[in-house]
């Protein structure tokens, strides 16, 4: 099963996809202010902080899945549910988490038709920056295998992607709202796909 047989009067999700500390929080506040809702209850809203704009019910189903708390086919079938009742009202709506990296197969077939915008930086710079965030040292490998993990997961699985941004278009507010808003109104014209 996945979102787009569901049914045609959902509109497709918007789908910011970055391993964490690339920009994602940039992109997913910019699609808010231009009246995509990211969400219905976040950690904070200051795109200068990690985990900002990813909606808590998202996370926390990532999570569990991660946690292997639930099964992958559990977790599709939840994801499914959550893009139905953020679906239905028919407006462009979108969400944001660096799990969704993690569990990348599944979410390209559970979305076949997400409209996905991933955002690059060089890993080194998100490692360094991940590590600045969270007082890890230097030699931390657990964090830095993260990051590597779900940049290779988006190579393998996303390679085609309706906008790919860089970390530096991303952090620049004229260009990211210039390429976000073309974006925007041109998956305006088709909600279904």
């Amino acid at each position: 099963m996945t979102f787009d047989l569901m049914t045609q009067t959902h509109a497709a999700p918007f789908v910011v996809l970055s391993p964490g500390n690339s920009g994602a929080n940039y992109v997913a506040a910019a699609l808010q202010q231009l009246g995509v809702p990211m969400g219905n209850r976040f950690l904070w809203t200051d795109p200068e902080n990690p985990g900002a704009y990813e909606d808590m019910a998202l996370r926390d189903l990532n999570s569990s899945c991660l946690a292997r708390k639930i099964s992958a086919r559990e977790w599709l079938f939840k994801l499914l549910d959550y893009c139905d009742l953020r679906g239905r009202s028919g407006v462009q709506w979108g969400m944001s988490d660096p799990r969704l990296c993690d569990l990348a197969p599944w979410l390209r077939h559970a979305l076949p038709h997400g409209r996905f915008i991933r955002v690059r930086r060089p890993v080194r710079d998100a490692i360094a920056e991940c590590h600045s965030w969270y007082g890890c040292g230097a030699g931390d490998k657990v964090a830095s295998e993260i990051i590597i993990r779900r940049v290779r997961q988006l190579d393998e699985h996303f390679q085609d992607v309706g906008l790919d941004l860089d970390y530096r278009q991303a952090r620049d507010q004229t260009v990211l709202f210039s390429r976000l808003t073309e974006h925007v109104k041109r998956k305006a014209y088709n909600l279904a796909v």
